[in-house]
């Protein structure tokens, strides 16, 4: 099969992506630029992450420290690093965006990104026809697991657009590998670069591939073993090391070079027994049913409101299911493969039909871990025994990742039926199906105007300020204080004023300065973490509500008993 592309195969790969990025960002559109996908939380926490490298770049941040929960740094550990999404953000603030628009020109190419990452990795790597191949990208790129990720700020998880990308670098070192050729030299290097990097970026996406792997690494020493026998298997495996021994040490020697930014930023956190407890860990895990729920789904929502109303609607983190019919296309899909592999075909296995195999065993493999039974689950071998599997609290994202394999094998499904001409009309409507399936509803946004309001509306600090701090105030009902930390900081990066307060996944030893509506915890806070690094000299406070600021000192915060 001619995998190249032609003039009108690429008009309707870039007609076809296009559709699915306007679908899939339509609020942003629609809004005239003023709305995207998220909550005034998460969202904007991962503006501060992003506009922090910005600030690397322009020299004022050390990359590792964010200007907030001053005066500790390393603090960018307790939270994902967002680098690769950073690089077009940085670019668009360079070039003249402001923030929240550079936020959205990142998500819409990222998206882009990984819609074309897929559309290479199908009818590149593995040879597929278009109606396959453009399918099962539109629902990968912009899959409604995706959305309901975005719904709730976790923008982080657009990092697993570079899975395409990941595993055709992958396909073309391990093609490569026998001939010991400099391309594959090159192909595995940039293979381990770029998962350190999706480390860096995003642990969750990171982590649950190296998982995913290494499930493919068990099954796959499981059938060698079951073929060849133990002892052969084990001495096969040694030969073959002895005769790309040069091959594996460089690969693991740049491997290990690029997780040292990796290590360099977490190494402390977890140094400092920053871990999840597994009965956090087991809330979030899923139930079968929670496994792909229609959280907002156009198609499959309205279904399980009419036949399972206790299905419809789950919590936002057990909202990251799959769409039914491209599970469905899958599971017939993985079926058929597993049949036709007892029936013995003779593919190479680095083919397509053989990669889909253990790739959808993987998938299998990687649900039936998550799953809860009864508040049981296998998940707590993975959080006990690999590494990484203490910090990592909601298992459910691994749909995320598992996305892009799902999403594979039904484009391999698709691909059988095409080939069958009476197959066709088949392949096409199932095409159609998986690809509009993926719309989602779910009506959570965040607005430009109304929630970036407040911080737009503070006037500069006084020229005396080295650092501040919120005052102790009353807070609106309608915004959480952890909202209300997210404003400090951006404040603190749009002034470039450290600030005392912060809000990330975790939080320095000793910081307590959770609410400043909580007195008189948060006044005690404050004096005591101000004391501790004797921050008196220069520290501000700041009335956000008021867009007023002062100069502070400690008699301030102190009780008014003991305080006159």
């Amino acid at each position: 099969m001619k995998t190249g592309f032609t003039a009108p195969s690429a008009l309707f790969v870039l007609v076809s992506g296009l559709a699915g990025l306007l679908v899939f960002y339509r609020c942003l559109f629609l809004s005239g630029f003023d709305l995207m996908p998220g909550d005034i939380g998460d969202t904007k926490f991962n503006m501060v992450i992003l506009e922090h490298w910005f600030r690397v770049a322009r020299g004022l941040d050390g990359w590792r420290s964010p200007n907030f929960y001053f005066p500790v740094t390393g603090v960018l550990g307790y939270s994902d690093g967002l680098m690769l999404l950073a690089l077009p953000y940085v670019a668009g603030r360079l070039a003249g965006l402001a923030p929240f628009h550079a936020f959205q020109g990142m998500i819409l190419l990222w998206s882009m990104l990984g819609y074309a990452g897929m559309v290479v990795w199908l009818r590149r790597g593995l040879e597929l026809a278009w109606p396959a191949t453009v399918a099962a990208a539109l629902a990968f790129a912009f899959g409604t697991e995706l959305y309901q990720a975005l719904a709730i700020g976790h923008v982080q998880l657009l990092a697993v657009e570079a899975l395409p990308w990941l595993a055709l670098f992958a396909l073309y070192w391990l093609r490569g590998i026998d001939a010991n050729s400099r391309g594959s030299f090159a192909w595995g290097c940039a293979t381990v670069a770029l998962l350190a990097a999706l480390l860096l970026t995003a642990f969750y996406v990171g982590w649950f591939v190296i998982l995913q792997g290494l499930v493919l690494v068990a099954l796959a020493a499981a059938v060698v073993a079951g073929r060849m026998g133990i002892r052969r298997a084990l001495a096969g495996g040694g030969s073959w090391l002895a005769g790309h021994w040069r091959h594996a040490a460089t690969v693991a020697s740049a491997l290990l070079l690029g997780l040292v930014p990796f290590l360099m930023v977490y190494g402390p956190i977890l140094h400092d027994g920053v871990v999840r407890d597994y009965a956090t860990v087991s809330r979030y895990l899923p139930t079968l049913a929670d496994l792909h729920a229609p959280q907002g789904n156009w198609l499959w929502q309205p279904v399980a409101q009419a036949l399972m109303p206790w299905l419809a609607e789950r919590k936002d983190e057990l909202g990251k299911g799959l769409s039914w019919g491209l599970v469905a296309l899958f599971l017939a899909t993985l079926a058929r493969l597993m049949l036709g592999h007892r029936r013995g075909r003779d593919d190479h296995w680095l083919d397509a039909h053989p990669l889909a195999l253990a790739l959808g065993l993987s998938v299998v493999a990687g649900w039936l871990l998550m799953i809860k039974v009864d508040g049981v689950s296998l998940w707590y071998g993975v959080y006990s025994a690999v590494p990484g599997g203490i910090a990592v609290r909601t298992a459910h994202r691994f749909n995320c990742v598992l996305a892009f394999s799902v999403a594979t094998v039904a484009a391999v499904g698709l691909d059988r039926l095409w080939q069958l001409q009476r197959g066709r009309p088949v392949a096409l409507a199932l095409a159609a199906l998986i690809a509009l399936e993926q719309v989602n509803v779910l009506p959570k946004w965040v607005s430009q105007r109304t929630d970036l309001a407040r911080v737009a509306a503070t006037p500069p600090p006084p020229a005396a300020c080295r650092a501040f701090v919120l005052l102790p105030s009353r807070l609106d009902p309608a915004w959480h204080h952890w909202t209300r930390q997210l404003d400090a900081v951006l404040l603190a990066q749009a002034m470039d004023l450290p600030t005392l307060n912060g809000e990330s996944g975790n939080a320095p030893p000793g910081w307590k300065l959770f609410d400043p509506a909580d007195r008189p915890a948060y006044p005690e806070a404050v004096l005591a973490w101000a004391d501790r690094y004797r921050l008196w000299d220069g520290l501000c406070a700041l009335d956000i509500d008021a867009g007023r600021w002062s100069a502070l000192d400690r008699t301030q915060l102190l009780p008014p008993a003991t305080g006159r």
